[in-house]
């Protein structure tokens, strides 16, 4: 009841609601006609396709994005082995050119103490085996 004495009857917004109802499935079916007439449409176009030609053109693609990585990441790393080339050998160069150690001592170090004849042979330190291994 309201404040005036008149009592509201439930029906009108139960029939609003079904209604309501009524129609969001009716948009539902409608949509679903359409999608099942656009995967059709889409079933079509797939078949239109040739697949040779696609695989033709996806290794075109692809051949052609390998071929420019490998292009850049060349370039990049000669700049890049160009520079440290330039770093190091300004290192090593710039105390043999200002009088640094003398050939002698450059061969020492590079072939140690025993000179270049015996470079492979044993050295201080170095592994001396298992001994004989028995089979």
């Amino acid at each position: 009841m309201t404040a005036r004495g008149a009592v509201i009857s439930p029906r009108p917004a139960t029939v609003s609601h079904l209604a309501e109802i009524r129609r969001l499935r009716n948009r539902l079916a409608a949509a679903l006609a359409d999608r099942d007439q656009l995967a059709a449409m889409l079933g079509q176009l797939a078949d239109a396709i040739d697949p040779a030609a696609e695989l033709r053109l996806r290794r075109a693609i692809g051949a052609e994005q390998y071929e420019r990585g490998r292009a850049d990441g060349w370039h990049e790393g000669y700049e890049a082995a160009g520079r440290d080339m330039a770093r190091r050998w300004d290192e090593i160069a710039r105390p043999v050119a200002r009088g640094g150690p003398g050939f002698a001592e450059l061969e020492r170090r590079r072939w140690g103490a025993s000179g270049r004849e015996h470079f492979g042979g044993a050295r201080p330190g170095d592994f001396p085996g298992r001994g004989e291994v028995s089979r």
